[in-house]
């Protein structure tokens, strides 16, 4: 896909190679987010021809499972069909909305017409990060067009306007909402969602106490069976599953987007007096935070200015929640530089279990192999180059950095190979077989100087089975002439 030029931000390139499978199965097959409605093509069918390539069912709680590079393959071809030129098509439009995340300069985020979110960080080329049509967090949400545009206007609000806004857009969604007594849940969680912004806005005009009382009134009068569905057991585990994946990832948007799911619910939980529903949960998510990555210490900005917005309570669950984020990225940074035993590990270990040595395991291989297909893969590996930017990226008047990647040169024949990259975020090896034997292209982007990426080669005669590294090693120990072969690239700094 070619890159599109913004008037202010200049080039914007799609969703990087690998994460392009991933994108696609979190939003692309979300029957909720309902992308048939933008695009010709039937999300509903493409999962099932992803399905029967090998690809786990689209799941709600959104942690991604992971797939092997054949089934990656028909993923990223789903992209590049349908849901890039999808999100492309969105971006472009005359009418989408673009603004500066209020504590990360270096993102930008667009609201399209048909209320696609757009996150796109800077760079030459900047990059679209993620692409999604958001939903409220309650659970069973119906993916109507209404839904979705008052949440794309309600987080867009949030993240880029919040400190001169706030106090009149909830004012303008407390009158709104408050005008008539809620019959379905999307309307009595807008209700809730709005009387508890505007008991917690710190310095409320005096012309939102009789909109608050009225809109409290008619939430009163609302029928206990629509409010029992606003937070639910399911929707709150959701939200802790989605923190969990997020975890996991050295990106922030996943994380972000679960711990402002979470940070709603509680609002509206707290409004609707489930405060002891909401400790029990606060006390989960405290033992997932144990493992807040350093990477992400960028999130400790926007989990102060969450706290302050929502007006500082510490008695405030969703106070409470930011509080602990900003305390988990504190941690986070100090276990940089010193030794310390992470609380309830036993716990976050069942959660979120530590991925396998892989890269030990193939720097232990000790059998030579076929010297024939030994000296392919070292030919392979001196055609590969980190590829340096033409010139430095300005910004808002400071540097950012370049996503650069690793390039492989055109491979006139080949033997029969698999190829994984074990880098950021991916320890368990993102595998770029077709991409390598392809040729001419990136097998890899490095997003910041000095960052590391190991590229594995399990070369044989014959094809080598597994979905996985850890089993095409696996199957590779079987095999009398196999070859495993590593090399570490780095970017310059």
């Amino acid at each position: 896909m070619k890159t599109w030029r913004h008037p202010k931000l200049g080039d914007i390139g799609p969703i990087i190679r690998q994460k392009q499978p991933e994108k696609v199965w979190k939003h692309f097959y979300d029957p909720a987010e309902k992308w048939q409605d933008l695009r010709d093509a039937d999300p509903a069918a493409l999962e099932r021809e992803a399905i029967d390539a090998g690809c786990p069912p689209f799941r709600p709680s959104k942690n991604w499972p992971g797939v092997d590079w054949r089934t990656a393959k028909v993923l990223r071809r789903h992209h590049d069909e349908s849901y890039g030129p999808a999100y492309f098509r969105e971006m472009v439009h005359p009418e989408t909305a673009w603004g500066e995340k209020l504590v990360d300069h270096q993102r930008w985020v667009g609201r399209t017409p048909g209320a696609v979110y757009v996150v796109v960080e800077l760079g030459h080329p900047c990059r679209v990060k993620t692409a999604f049509r958001p939903l409220p967090p309650y659970g069973n949400v119906s993916g109507d067009d209404d839904v979705h545009q008052r949440q794309a206007d309600y987080k867009f609000e949030k993240e880029t306007g919040m400190t001169t806004d706030w106090a009149r857009n909830v004012a303008r969604r407390l009158e709104q909402a408050g005008a008539e007594v809620p019959t379905s849940i999307s309307k009595a969680w807008w209700l809730a969602l709005a009387v508890g912004h505007a008991r917690l806005l710190p310095d409320a005009p005096s012309t939102m106490k009789p909109l608050l009382k009225r809109a409290e009134r008619t939430l009163r009068s609302a029928q206990r069976p629509v409010l029992d569905h606003l937070v639910t057991k399911d929707a709150l585990n959701t939200a802790l599953d989605r923190i969990t994946e997020g975890l996991k990832d050295n990106e922030p948007e996943t994380l972000e987007d679960a711990l402002c799911a979470l940070e709603d619910l509680m609002v509206v939980g707290w409004t609707l007096h489930l405060e002891a529903r909401l400790e029990s949960v606060l006390a989960q998510a405290r033992d997932l935070l144990a493992w807040f990555p350093p990477e992400l210490h960028v999130m400790a900005a926007q989990a102060g200015h969450r706290a302050s917005a929502l007006g500082g309570d510490t008695e405030v669950p969703a106070v409470k929640l930011w509080l602990e984020v900003e305390e988990a990225c504190s941690a986070a940074l100090i276990r940089e530089t010193e030794p310390v035993v992470r609380p309830a590990a036993t716990l976050v270990d069942t959660l979120m279990p530590a991925p396998a040595p892989l890269l030990q395991r193939v720097r232990s291989w000790s059998r030579e192999g076929n010297a024939r297909l030994r000296a392919w893969s070292q030919d392979v590996f001196a055609g590969m180059s980190v590829q340096v930017a033409a010139r430095p990226v300005m910004s808002s008047g400071r540097a950012t950095h370049q996503a650069l990647p690793l390039y492989t040169p055109h491979i006139k024949e080949h033997a029969h190979c698999r190829a994984f990259v074990i880098g950021e975020g991916k320890p368990s090896g993102f595998e770029v077989t077709e991409l390598l034997l392809a040729g001419d292209t990136s097998l890899w982007e490095f997003e910041a100087p000095g960052e590391q990426a190991s590229l594995v080669l399990v070369v044989a005669s014959e094809p080598i089975e597994g979905a996985t590294l850890d089993q095409v090693l696996d199957q590779a120990t079987k095999m009398d002439d196999a070859v495993v072969v590593e090399r570490t690239f780095t970017r310059p700094r």
